[in-house]
C-alpha cells in the first residue's frame, strides 16, 4: 500500500512531494526510504533538514539518515560524521562505511587515528575502508600506520590488517614490479608476437620422467629437485656427451603466452652473460609440450646451507661476496639486473669456485602483475629492494641492495629483516631500519659494518653506485682489517 501511495506522489506537486519524501525517510521499508532519497537529491533543503535529524537520540533515526546523507552522495557529510566520530565514537561502525560510500579522501588521516585506538571493532571498520579508500598521496602513512598493527594479539584484527596491507601494497607498490633487464640499446628488445597457443604447454613430471631419452637426444640421469617454478632435472647432452641441467616449466606459469614472451625475451641477454661466477645459460627448449631452459651442470651446494651450519670466517665470507660482485658486475656489463639475488641462487662447488644462478627465471619469478592471481605476493622479500617494494626503476643497484643483505646475513647469521608476516618483512625494507651489525656481532670490523649499511641504503643513489665500487671496497677492506 505505501509503495503505491509513494508512486503516486510521484505526479504530485513539488512541494507536497517534498513534505512527503522527508516524512518517508523514517519508513521501516528500504524501497521507500531509497524512493525518498531520489526526490529529496532535487532539493537543496534535504541536506540541512538531514543535517539537523543527526541530532535525534534514536539510533535508528540516526542510521537512517546516515544512509540518506550517503545516498544524497553529497561529499558535504563527510566533515559532519567526521566531527561525530570524534566526539560519539560509539556510531563508528555506523559512520566509517558511510565515509568510505562518500569517497573523501579528507577522511584518511581520521580514520589512521582510529587504527591508533583500542577499540577492535572500530579499528577493524577503519582498516575495511582505508583499503578502498587509501590514494597515492596517503598511501605510506596509511601503510606505515597498518604495519604497525602486525604485532597485535587480535588474531581478527591481525588478519584485517593483513588483507589493507595487501590491497595497498598491490594498488601502490607491494611487489616486485619493474624490468628485470635494463638494456643500451631498446630498439633490440622486441620479441615478435606471436598468436596465444589453444593448447597450454605445461611440464608434468610423470611425462618428463617417463622416457630414458627425451627427443633422442637428452638421456635422463635423475631428477635433481624442484624448484618453484618446475621440475630440475639433470641429463647428458648426447649430442656433446656433456651433461646439463633442464629447468622445466610447470603448468601454472607454461600456460601464460604473455610470461613465455617475456621468458624468451629475457634469455635472449641472459645467454649473453659468460663468466666463470655465472651458470651459463645454452637454450630455451620447447619438448613436446614441455617448456625448459637448458643450462650449466654445476655440482654444488648453495651459500644458504653454509649460513645455517654458521662456519664462515669473515675471510671466507668476503671472498665468497667478491666473486658474486664480479658475476653480478659481468651481466650488469651486458644490459641485465638479476633482481632476485639470495643465498639460494649462489652456488659453490667443493673447490670453492661460486656461480650465481637464475638469471633468466627472474622473467616467471617477476611478471608485470604486483601479485598473483590468487593474492600471493611474488618475490623473495627477505632480499628485496625498497625500490621493488615501491615498483619503482630498477637498474643495478637493486642488486647492490640484495647482495648487501646477503652480506648482513652472511656476517650476522640472520636476515636484517625478519617477521611472521611477508608484508611486515617488505615494510621494514622501506622504512630502512636494520639492526646495526656489530650489535648482533661486536667483534665484526667496523669497516666491514660500513659496507654492509652503505649497500643496504633505502635510497639507490646512496648505494655503492656499480658492482665495482663494491668490489673495490672489499679488496681495500680485505687489506686494511680483515686479517
Amino acid at each position: 500500500m505505501k509503495v503505491r501511495a509513494f508512486d503516486a506522489l510521484r505526479i504530485a506537486g513539488e512541494s507536497k512531494l517534498f513534505d512527503a519524501a522527508l516524512t518517508l525517510l523514517k519508513d521501516a521499508d528500504a524501497y521507500i526510504r531509497s524512493s525518498a532519497i531520489e526526490i529529496l537529491k532535487k532539493d537543496q533543503r534535504a541536506f540541512d533538514y538531514l543535517l539537523h535529524t543527526l541530532e535525534n537520540p534514536d539510533a535508528d533515526v540516526r542510521a537512517r539518515t546516515v544512509e540518506a546523507l550517503v545516498m544524497l552522495e553529497d561529499r558535504r557529510a563527510a566533515p559532519v560524521f567526521l566531527r561525530m566520530l570524534h566526539d560519539t565514537p560509539e556510531v563508528g561502525t555506523l559512520l566509517i562505511p558511510a565515509l568510505a560510500k562518500l569517497g573523501d579522501r579528507q577522511a584518511i588521516p581520521p580514520l589512521v587515528e582510529c587504527l591508533q585506538g583500542t577499540n577492535q571493532v572500530l579499528r577493524k571498520e577503519a582498516l575495511r575502508t582505508l583499503a578502498t579508500l587509501t590514494d597515492a598521496t596517503h598511501a605510506e602513512q596509511v601503510l606505515k600506520a597498518v604495519m604497525a598493527m602486525r604485532d597485535t594479539a587480535d588474531a581478527e584484527l591481525k588478519e584485517v590488517a593483513n588483507g589493507t596491507a595487501s590491497v595497498l601494497l598491490s594498488k601502490f607498490g607491494a611487489a616486485a614490479m619493474g624490468r628485470s633487464v635494463q638494456l643500451a640499446n631498446p630498439s633490440t628488445m622486441l620479441v615478435p608476437q606471436q598468436s596465444p597457443s589453444h593448447e597450454p604447454r605445461s611440464a608434468e613430471v610423470s611425462s618428463i620422467m617417463g622416457p630414458a631419452m627425451l627427443f633422442n637426444r637428452y638421456r635422463i640421469i635423475r631428477r635433481v629437485g624442484k624448484g618453484g617454478f618446475g621440475s630440475i632435472i639433470l641429463v647428458e647432452d648426447t649430442a656433446i656427451g656433456e651433461e646439463i641441467i633442464l629447468k622445466f616449466l610447470n603448468r601454472e606459469v607454461a600456460s601464460d603466452e604473455s610470461i613465455i614472451q617475456r621468458f624468451k625475451h629475457e634469455l635472449l641477454y641472459a645467454r649473453r652473460i659468460t663468466h666463470e661466477n655465472v651458470i651459463r645459460i645454452h637454450d630455451f627448449l620447447i619438448l613436446g609440450k614441455s617448456y625448459a631452459i637448458s643450462m650449466e651442470y654445476f655440482p654444488s651446494h648453495n651459500l644458504e646451507d653454509e649460513i645455517k651450519q654458521g662456519s664462515l670466517s669473515i675471510k671466507r665470507g668476503l671472498k665468497i661476496i667478491w666473486d658474486i660482485c664480479c658475476g653480478i658486475s659481468a651481466a650488469h656489463q651486458v644490459g641485465v639486473v638479476h633482481r632476485d639475488l639470495k643465498p639460494s641462487n649462489i652456488l659453490i662447488n667443493d673447490s670453492g669456485l661460486v656461480k650465481v644462478v637464475d638469471f633468466g627465471l627472474a622473467a616467471v619469478s617477476h611478471a608485470d602483475a604486483r601479485l598473483t592471481k590468487t593474492g600471493i605476493l611474488v618475490g623473495t622479500p627477505l632480499y628485496m629492494a625498497p625500490e621493488q617494494v615501491r615498483a619503482r626503476t630498477i637498474d643495478a643497484r637493486t642488486d647492490i641492495y640484495s647482495l648487501g643483505v646477503i652480506m648482513y646475513e652472511v656476517f650476522t647469521g640472520r636476515p636484517p629483516y625478519v617477521a611472521d608476516d611477508p608484508m611486515a618483512i617488505l615494510f621494514q625494507h622501506v622504512e630502512g631500519n636494520p639492526t646495526p651489525p656489530r650489535q648482533l656481532k661486536p667483534d665484526m670490523p667496523p669497516g666491514l659494518e660500513a659496507l654492509i649499511r652503505k649497500a643496504m641504503w633505502v635510497d639507490p643513489a646512496n648505494r655503492f653506485q656499480t658492482m665495482d665500487d663494491l668490489r673495490r671496497s672489499i679488496v681495500a677492506l680485505s687489506k686494511q682489517e680483515v686479517r
